[in-house]
């Protein structure tokens, strides 16, 4: 059975506090298991590689990273905040990377930056992007949709099309499993509401594709994630149910004993690859 989509959560740490944060900052990193993973995904059949985090632009070796994964054969996006990358940097990635990933929250400073806590990061997504765009690399932008911003998403789509030009724009609506032990009653949009903007957004004449992901409707038991200890895990429910150990058993294994909703996987992956 093929997969697409395989996130790998390279770095647990971030150098950034974005209100809606889901990542672990309880797992260490586990080096020396990169090669098996790759071949074990090569062989199951991944024809993508995400790396995420945490931030993994925090990580000294993620170039090589990089290319290592492209050597695979593997389409890679890396999704990252930006701050640490600069032309010279993406210009030594330009060969290797699929995609780029990266988050813009707000259509204005004021709101982006307050929701990502870090101010000056809306200039640096608009920077960022800016480059990755002269240089080739496709760039793919996503919002988290939540109570804070769903009255602006449609003029983040429009500032998109007119100053970042994206290849994909995704929208995902903020979950509790994306909120941890946090209080999220302020945050969490409803389904309907998120239906509806879906909905507005579709009737607009974008020149980019649109990708939305509503939580847990399009998320059960379709994500699968390798964390920064080789641990690997699933979206399921309020949480991620962890699935496996790879510094101890085959991904074959691994997946041959998993409920995975093969059918969603699939749909969500293709909606957010080239």
């Amino acid at each position: 059975m093929a997969y697409m989509n395989l996130y790998w959560k390279v770095e647990s740490g971030c150098n950034m506090g974005c209100v809606m944060c889901f990542r672990d900052h309880t797992r260490r990193i586990v080096r020396g298991y990169e090669t098996k993973l790759l071949t074990e995904a090569k062989s199951a059949g991944f024809s993508a590689i995400i790396l995420t985090g945490g931030e993994p632009t925090l990580r000294d070796d993620l170039p090589g990273l990089v290319r290592e994964c492209s050597s695979y054969g593997f389409n890679v996006r890396l999704d990252t905040n930006g701050i640490n990358l600069n032309r010279e940097y993406l210009a030594s990635l330009q060969e290797y990377l699929s995609i780029l990933g990266l988050p813009l929250h707000g259509s204005t400073a004021q709101l982006h930056d307050s929701i990502a806590r870090r101010q000056g990061h809306f200039e640096i997504v608009r920077n960022i992007s800016s480059i990755a765009t002269e240089l080739g690399i496709p760039v793919k932008i996503t919002t988290a949709v939540s109570r804070r911003n769903i009255g602006d998403a449609q003029n983040i789509a429009q500032y998109l099309a007119d100053e970042i030009h994206p290849r994909i724009y995704g929208l995902n609506g903020v979950v509790k499993r994306s909120l941890g032990a946090k209080a999220y009653g302020d945050l969490e949009i409803a389904q309907a509401e998120f239906e509806e903007l879906k909905e507005r957004l579709g009737q607009g004449n974008y020149p980019f594709r649109l990708s939305f992901c509503s939580g847990r409707k399009d998320t059960e038991r379709a994500y699968i994630f390798v964390n920064p200890d080789f641990t690997m895990s699933i979206t399921s429910g309020d949480s991620e149910e962890v699935i496996g150990d790879l510094k101890t058993e085959s991904l074959e294994c691994i997946l041959q004993r998993t409920v995975v909703d093969h059918e969603r996987h699939m749909a969500r992956s293709k909606a957010t690859s080239l």
